[in-house]
């Protein structure tokens, strides 16, 4: 969000400082030669980087940090200890994950059950090869919706736990993925997706044609599918615009940069697919932030041809402060989608009416996906009671904040409402 220069920042310093060392993690992150990095870090001393590191953790990338450094021979004594920590536990933590992605694609197999690996679960081995440095979250897995009953059967039978409710094959039809599923320790999460978009909102896609163009990979050991480069670079990009209107840290703009060093993308197909799927400006502001960020090798071309009309500066500044400034402990209540921000900034109450009934009366199939009710059953309709309790639970703390008068999250409303408007075209 904007900030005046006597704002506080995150990291202690003023706004001017905050940048310079947000510039810094940057010049350290581009794959480029150790100078510039080496040139960014001599503006930094002990205490400024500790600073950077705990900017790098908190946006997701010290990991990825630490390895750019480690291959530009760079050494800076307790930032490289702190940096070297995080390496070894990613490693460690990813070794584990991966033993559990190769027990489940081998069990998939046996059952007849085609997945591809998405976000981590392919990108830190495939992409950065070096599952040192790019964490996995989760397991993300997308399954044929078909075999969504049979890819839940079988977690269950590897000793995976779901605390859903209703029918699994319900909620494949009107969720992006099912309600995770973890391993006995907690520890191992597992997202089976039917889709790669959410069904119902904006930039939904159909994942039919992805599955037809998708590639024999093998993964820790074991052989899956994955996306094809071109619609793995677009679902990166659609992930972090349209799933989180950029309500995010800085990672996915690493993984989209690494995606375009690495793998031999058709820009034409890209171009096409994301003009098809309007998915255009989502996927402009992404790539756009990636080159200028991270030094993604994006043509100039391309992104030319993605730019809706008019100057984009300010809605990339208003997105930069989003990115950087997002601070988990502090605006956690306040990460909602920006339906919260459009009702809270609605011009008159007949406009915030219809925006909530929007978000209260989702059709039959959606709702029922939500609370694993068929749809054509008469239950359905006690179902909108339920969603009425768990919006006015989980929202009801934020309006209480908002209407309190505090500046901060009213501006934060305004930046996550000016970037869902942009986005959409509105």
């Amino acid at each position: 969000m904007p900030q005046t220069p006597e704002s506080p920042t995150a990291i202690g310093g003023p706004c001017s400082e905050r940048r310079q060392l947000e510039d810094v993690l940057l010049a350290c992150l581009r794959a480029e030669s150790g100078e510039s990095a080496a040139a960014a870090l001599e503006r930094l001393d002990a205490s400024g980087c500790r600073d950077l590191a705990r900017l790098a953790r908190r946006l997701r990338v010290a990991p990825l940090l630490g390895w750019r450094l480690r291959q530009s021979y760079i050494g800076l004594g307790d930032l490289s200890t702190r940096l070297r920590n995080q390496v070894h536990r990613t490693a460690a933590e990813n070794l584990r994950k991966a033993g559990a992605l190769r027990a489940i694609a081998g069990a998939f197999r046996e059952a007849g059950i085609a997945c591809v690996a998405l976000k981590g679960a392919y990108l830190a081995e495939a992409v950065y090869r070096e599952l040192s440095v790019r964490p996995m979250s989760d397991l993300d897995l997308l399954v044929p919706l078909a075999s969504a009953e049979a890819a839940a059967r079988t977690l269950r039978e590897l000793g995976y736990r779901s605390e859903a409710a209703g029918d699994d094959s319900v909620a494949a039809k009107g969720l992006k993925h099912l309600p995770e599923f973890r391993d006995e320790s907690g520890d191992i999460v597992v997202e089976l997706h039917c889709h790669v978009t959410s069904p119902g909102e904006p930039g939904h896609i159909d994942v039919a044609e992805l599955w037809t163009r998708s590639q024999p990979v093998t993964l820790a050991g074991a052989q899956m599918l994955a996306l094809a480069p071109e619609d793995l670079l677009l679902v990166l990009c659609a992930h972090v615009a349209y799933e989180h209107e950029f309500e995010f840290d800085l990672r996915p703009f690493c993984d989209v940069a690494q995606v375009t060093r690495c793998c031999r993308i058709d820009w034409d197909a890209v171009l096409e697919r994301a003009r098809r799927w309007r998915w255009e400006r989502g996927v402009y502001m992404t790539l756009r932030l990636a080159a200028e960020w991270v030094a993604a090798p994006v043509p100039a071309d391309v992104l030319q041809g993605l730019a809706p009309p008019g100057a984009h500066e300010a809605i990339c500044e208003t997105v930069r402060a989003r990115v950087f400034g997002r601070e988990s402990a502090d605006e956690a209540r306040f990460s909602h989608r920006s339906y919260l921000a459009r009702f809270w900034e609605a011009g008159s109450w007949p406009d915030r009416l219809r925006l909530a009934a929007g978000r209260l009366f989702l059709d039959r199939s959606t709702i029922g996906a939500l609370y694993g009710v068929d749809p054509s059953s008469l239950r359905i309709l006690g179902c909108y009671a339920w969603r009425l309790r768990d919006l006015l639970l989980q929202f009801a703390p934020v309006f209480k904040d908002l209407a309190l008068g505090d500046e901060s999250p009213r501006r934060l409303m305004r930046d996550k409402a000016s970037i869902a408007c942009w986005l959409t075209g509105e």
